[in-house]
């Protein structure tokens, strides 16, 4: 596993496909700081968001960066089909994570908060983050991971679901009741970044517990329901 990974890494860097995405996220997160005395909870809420669409986009490079052969002499050399999924979520994690590093610590060292960072802001901004990058991740590889991959309309697939994604409150409202539980399909975004927007100086905002336990559960059948089409799709 340790070997195909340090590959992927390898495989991914010497491709540059990296660098659109990376220099993006990192352009953003200088432009979003470039004026002091910010608010922290807006500003850690749209660099979480910003970082959910630079994850999907890393996430579908790596998955999608063999070709076929490529990708029939891999998992023949790999024990467990697996393993394979795997390694390609450990490989996008590994590039990831340095950003929400970033988004995290930059606006701190830089001093652009216009009052201190409380131990619950930490808590907010990281939870915010990680969550919107393991969403990512997840939507990136239901596309380029399952038979979708073969689809030519992928990236407008997944570009659609980011999209409807965000629009997720207005439609709930403008659908019908009748129809609008279909909207529970998609990612969960508002779990996320909600708690920034609700959250006051006096601790966590009420209803975090419940945002947190609906996000975990969603993430945890969505990874179910991937890994069984990889598994099918490999077959």
């Amino acid at each position: 596993m340790k070997a195909f990974i340090t590959y992927q890494l390898k495989n991914y860097i010497r491709s540059l496909l990296f660098i659109p995405p990376v220099a993006l996220y990192m352009a953003w997160v200088i432009i979003q700081y470039s004026y002091s005395s910010v608010d922290i909870m807006s500003s850690y809420s749209n660099t979480a968001i910003v970082l959910f669409i630079i994850a999907t986009w890393i996430v579908m490079n790596v998955f999608r960066i063999e070709d076929e052969a490529e990708k029939h002499i891999l998992l023949v050399q790999l024990s467990q089909k697996e393993q394979f999924l795997y390694g390609k979520w450990l490989t996008c994690i590994l590039f990831i994570l340095p950003l929400v590093i970033l988004a995290h610590f930059y606006p701190i060292v830089t001093s652009s908060f216009n009052q201190p960072v409380a131990v619950t802001d930490h808590l907010l901004s990281l939870y915010a983050h990680i969550g919107l990058a393991t969403l990512g991740i997840l939507t990136g590889s239901f596309f380029s991971g399952t038979k979708l991959t073969n689809s030519h309309y992928v990236w407008l697939l997944t570009a659609l679901t980011i999209t409807t994604s965000f629009a997720y409150p207005k439609l709930i409202e403008a659908l019908p009741s009748a129809i609008s539980w279909i909207l529970w399909i998609l990612p969960p975004l508002r779990y996320f970044y909600e708690p920034l927007k609700a959250a006051t100086t006096g601790g966590l905002p009420i209803g975090f517990l419940a945002s947190f336990c609906f996000a975990v559960f969603y993430m945890l059948i969505i990874g179910i329901v991937i890994f069984k089409l990889f598994l099918k799709n490999e077959d």
